[in-house]
């Protein structure tokens, strides 16, 4: 078995580049790391994000603006 890591970021541009190894290769697994406030908005756990989104200055009834 082999193992190989990725270094990703929302920022940089390589999601093709991700997708085209994975699609490739055929890996046994992907793991994704996520941080807190992208965990509760995938997993559905409204009102965890709305604590997340909060707790950052953000108020989660206004996109984009501060609380």
């Amino acid at each position: 078995m082999s193992l190989t890591v990725i270094g990703t970021g929302h920022v940089f541009n390589i999601g093709d580049s991700v997708m085209f190894l994975v699609k490739h290769s055929w890996p046994d697994a992907v793991c994704v790391e996520l941080d807190e406030m992208r965990y509760h908005a995938l997993t559905g756990d409204k009102e965890a994000l709305r604590r997340d989104l909060e707790a950052r200055g953000i108020d989660p009834t206004r996109t984009g603006r501060s609380a």
